[in-house]
């Protein structure tokens, strides 16, 4: 019989983004269609309360008034669209 066919359209796009750390939340421009993953790597640092130097994983810590109290304090935090936010 015949093999069954698929189709998929891949999408490589590398676009670095510089997120101010009192910005708040940014849009990166980047658009995803629905079922699609995006791979996101994170660097750089910020400094956060006692001025300690926090890279986007945050502190080994919690902090109950985030924005996302299942995050690190100071963590790098992303969302899609109006979706709820999540940690990276």
């Amino acid at each position: 019989g015949d093999a069954p066919k698929s189709s998929f359209r891949a999408i490589q796009e590398t676009k670095p983004v510089t997120v101010p750390a009192k910005a708040g939340w940014i849009s990166t421009g980047l658009t995803l269609e629905p079922g699609q993953q995006a791979e996101i790597q994170a660097g750089g640092s910020i400094r956060v309360e006692g001025g300690r130097q926090v890279g986007a994983a945050g502190l080994s810590r919690f902090e109950p008034k985030s924005p996302l109290p299942a995050c690190q304090f100071g963590a790098l935090l992303a969302r899609v669209g109006n979706a709820a936010p999540v940690c990276i």
